[in-house]
């Protein structure tokens, strides 16, 4: 779920989080249901995925 939310990203100056309402649109138009904990591991893999790239960009 996370690399498909990924590749979606909008492309900017700068790399901007992944939204709740990126999350919300993203479920209901695939149908799938996210679990709390889902939710948390594609945020958490979300913040790695930018420090990561930020990381690199430096």
């Amino acid at each position: 779920m996370f690399l498909r939310l990924n590749a979606r990203r909008s492309a900017g100056f700068s790399l901007e989080p992944i939204s709740f309402s990126e999350i919300e649109s993203f479920t209901r138009l695939s149908g799938l249901r996210l679990s709390p904990f889902e939710v948390r591991l594609i945020e958490d893999l979300d913040n790695l995925f930018r420090a990561v790239h930020l990381t690199e960009k430096s």
